[in-house]
């Protein structure tokens, strides 16, 4: 069996046989975590996508209901964004390829939803001090 020792939530749904069961009170789950960092499925964004894809269509083909987070990134930030406003200082070059894909594939899954985080990303505003969301 295949291991992730950088992902105990990765081990836990890829690697387990695991059930995921419903509840007439739960709908909507706020996972995967898509954010590229050790709160994620990987460090490596293409896994990243790869298995935050795959968890989603599963959760939705049970009825419940998935939600893509935090967009549009938070995996490289030190500051708590409930204390500060984080910054995610990279070029939209990095942006486009590190960060973005998994977003990319939680839509092209048909998630339900994505939360948007409360982080300045310069490259994509003039205004360096103003959130995403």
């Amino acid at each position: 069996m295949t291991s992730y020792p950088h992902s105990p939530l990765l081990n836990t749904f890829m690697c387990q046989p695991c059930f995921l069961g419903k509840t007439a009170e739960l709908t909507y789950v706020a996972a995967p975590v898509q954010v590229i960092g050790s709160r994620s499925f990987s460090r490596e964004s293409d896994t990243v996508s790869l298995a935050g894809g795959a968890f989603i269509q599963a959760m939705q083909h049970e009825s419940v209901g998935a939600c893509a987070k935090h967009f549009p990134g938070h995996g490289d930030t030190s500051v708590d964004s409930h204390v500060d406003m984080p910054v995610v200082d990279h070029p939209v070059e990095r942006l486009s390829s590190v960060e973005l894909p998994p977003f990319r594939e939680a839509v092209e899954a048909g998630v339900a939803s994505v939360l948007v985080a409360h982080v300045a990303v310069p490259a994509l505003e003039a205004e360096r001090t103003r959130p995403a969301s």
